[in-house]
């Protein structure tokens, strides 16, 4: 069984504007997007998927 609670992001804090951190699988260059979920820092999707987990709704 699984015990791992995860908050959706409309209540996880404010909204700040960062960037969602990936690399190009074609050249290796980062590619940065422009995010405003409520982490409020640089991350990349794994780091966002770890703190919502699958509940959080689609964008």
């Amino acid at each position: 069984m699984n015990t791992t609670s995860h908050t959706l992001p409309s209540a996880a804090g404010p909204v700040v504007p960062h960037v969602e951190r990936a690399t190009s699988m074609v050249t290796g260059q980062p590619i940065l997007i422009r995010c405003e979920c409520p982490l409020g820092r640089d991350h990349t999707y794994a780091e966002w998927r770890e703190r919502f987990g699958d509940s959080a709704p689609a964008e």
